[in-house]
């Protein structure tokens, strides 16, 4: 299964939460404990990330199946879901899916998540440093981020020259969502309200406008909120307060009944 239950329990109607690319249910630990005992949280993942199943070449497969299994958990409407970062995408058809057979959507939440076909905006090299020393200064972890970095790297070009299979298979598997992505065309604008939830680091330009674009995608009211922090640390021990707190806020705007 691709469903994933991080927090089930509670009886407000459960938030299904796309994962992108590489990123397991597991990274959503945080945010299940931080999101409260109240609001189920289901983490959908890719096919293939720690199993044997089938890699979705698509993102209307990817869809579909999602879509199948959230039912599991539950069969009708109304359904909040989800994406974040590349999960965006998918989260949009599954949106598309459901109201198409008549469900009620009565959220999307896109967690920094680029619209189809528009890049994110990349500052200098220069530019990307200062911000991130001064960022992870201001929070006394500025030692470890470059501990981390220098791990990360290290392992990059271990794994490139006496890599695991199972590192190859990985690899294969990033590149084949990424061309899913790729050549996915949205088709008609999804009747749904949606909020865009975006990181401070993201940086909007005349080019970039990522909620111009996802308005040119959602028909209904798009709102916009922002959390504190890094795109890659959202759903970190130490951002996810931040982010649970916009989520459940943006749920209750909604005026999603609860299960009981």
């Amino acid at each position: 299964t691709s469903l994933v239950p991080v927090q089930p329990q509670g009886e407000r109607t459960p938030f299904f939460y796309v994962a992108p690319f590489l990123i397991t249910s597991l990274s959503f630990a945080g945010l299940g404990r931080a999101i409260g005992d109240d609001q189920p949280l289901y983490v959908l993942q890719p096919q293939g990330i720690d199993t044997d199943d089938p890699v979705h070449d698509s993102v209307a497969a990817m869809a579909a199946h999602y879509v199948d299994e959230l039912r599991t958990v539950q069969p009708h409407g109304p359904y909040v879901i989800g994406g974040h970062c590349a999960g965006a995408t998918p989260a949009l058809e599954m949106a598309r899916l459901l109201r198409a057979e008549g469900e009620v959507v009565s959220l999307l939440v896109i967690v920094d998540g680029e619209p189809p076909h528009v890049s994110r905006p990349r500052p200098g090299i220069v530019t990307y440093v200062v911000d991130r020393v001064r960022h992870y200064r201001s929070d006394g972890r500025l030692l470890h981020a470059i501990a981390w970095s220098l791990r990360v790297a290290a392992e990059r070009v271990i794994y490139r020259r006496v890599g695991s299979g199972r590192r190859r298979e990985l690899a294969e598997l990033r590149s084949r969502h990424a061309q899913a992505h790729a050549e996915y065309v949205p088709g008609d604008p999804v009747d749904v309200g949606a909020i865009l939830i975006r990181s401070a680091e993201w940086m909007p330009s005349p080019e970039h406008d990522w909620l111009l674009r996802w308005s040119e995608l959602i028909t209904g009211e798009l709102g916009l909120a922002s959390v504190p922090g890094t795109h890659a640390g959202l759903v970190s021990v130490e951002q996810a307060g931040a982010l649970a707190e916009v989520l459940r806020a943006a749920i209750d705007a909604a005026a999603v009944p609860d299960r009981g």
